[in-house]
C-alpha cells in the first residue's frame, strides 16, 4: 500500500512510502525503485522534493539502506 504525507506539500517537501509485512534485504533496492518510478509518474509531484521511505513490519536483519524502517524506529520516533 502506498502512503503519501502532505504534512509539508505546501512547502515542496513530500514524504512518500510503502508498508510491507515483510522484504528481504535483496528487495529492498527494487522496492525503493518502483517506489521512486511510481512518484516520478504523479504529476501533483513534479516540482517537489521527495522523501522516500520503506516501512517493513518484519525487516532484514542486515537492513543497510537509511529508507527502510522497522516498527522499533516507528515507535522509538514516535514521541
Amino acid at each position: 500500500s502506498g502512503i503519501v504525507s502532505d504534512v509539508l506539500f505546501a512547502m515542496g517537501l513530500v514524504l512518500v512510502g510503502e508498508a510491507k509485512l515483510a522484504a528481504s534485504a535483496g528487495e529492498i533496492p527494487r522496492l525503493l525503485a518502483a517506489l521512486k518510478r511510481r512518484a516520478a509518474d504523479c504529476p501533483a509531484l513534479a516540482d517537489k522534493r521527495l522523501v522516500f521511505a520503506l516501512w517493513i513490519l518484519r525487516p532484514p536483519a542486515s537492513r543497510r539502506d537509511k529508507a527502510v524502517f522497522g516498527p522499533e524506529e516507528v515507535i522509538a520516533n514516535s514521541g
